[in-house]
């Protein structure tokens, strides 16, 4: 299977799944989720430009698709744990 059929595979696969979060996972392949990529860029930026969270876990309670999660990783924070209930 060359790259394209294995990309394409994948992206009909993500649609079979509902999603809150619109993410980003590379190679073309956006989750369908009811909250835009600009939504999102606004509120992490808001979240976490305010404060510093390199090094530092992150813990995103209610994570629901795990955005924000993804985004504390991408922060460099140093580790990131997600739940959807407690």
């Amino acid at each position: 299977m060359d790259h394209y059929e294995d990309t394409k595979s994948i992206a009909e696969r993500v649609k079979q799944f509902p999603w809150f979060h619109s993410i980003d996972l590379g190679n073309g392949i956006v989750t369908p989720g009811s909250k835009s990529p600009e939504i999102h860029a606004q509120e992490a930026a808001a979240f976490f430009d305010p404060i510093r969270v390199e090094g530092m876990s992150v813990v995103d309670v209610g994570a629901w698709n795990g955005f924000y999660s993804f985004e504390a990783i991408g922060s460099t924070s140093h580790s990131a744990g997600a739940t959807r209930s407690i």
